[in-house]
């Protein structure tokens, strides 16, 4: 018989049980508001970049320089291949969002989280218009030194 006030180890062990369970939940609490503020301040810092915003309706924007300059803006700030794809669509509006939205949902269900590259191979079949990829092809073809420097004519080459 045990006296009365002790506790016994049975009682013991499920208060160490019970205190491990209290413990294990505050820590993943902590670990998920981490989690959500690292999300938070990446979009904070992504927007602090000024990127591009693409609507899809002009033909003169080219689909092209606006995938450059967010591969630029994620370099510089280190952002997952994943997250792009996020980070860029919430720079699509009207139609191109619409297109986005359409092409997320067409994916498959257990298809993986979207590429970087999956996404910037579907956006610029769709938004890069045929007939610029005709002219810069000509623009190409033709592409004489002329009075060009080698600097000059290799950076217009590069541009190409």
């Amino acid at each position: 018989m045990q006296p009365e006030g002790e506790v016994t180890n049975a009682e013991f062990c499920e208060a160490i049980r019970m205190l491990s369970q209290v413990v294990t939940n505050k820590v993943g609490q902590q670990r998920g508001a981490r989690q959500k503020m690292t999300h938070t301040s990446r979009i904070w810092e992504f927007l602090r970049m000024n990127p591009p915003s693409f609507t899809g309706w002009s033909t003169t924007k080219d689909p092209e320089s606006f995938v450059e300059e967010l591969k630029k803006v994620f370099e510089v700030i280190h952002v997952a291949d994943t997250e792009r794809v996020e980070l860029a669509a919430y720079q699509l509006k009207r139609v191109a969002r619409t297109w986005f939205d359409q092409w997320k949902e067409g994916r498959a269900e257990d298809a993986p989280p979207a590429s970087w590259a999956c996404f910037e191979e579907a956006f610029l079949g769709r938004f890069f218009p045929w007939e610029l990829k005709e002219a810069k092809v000509r623009e190409f073809l033709t592409l004489k030194q002329d009075s060009l420097s080698v600097h000059e004519y290799k950076l217009k080459l590069t541009q190409l």
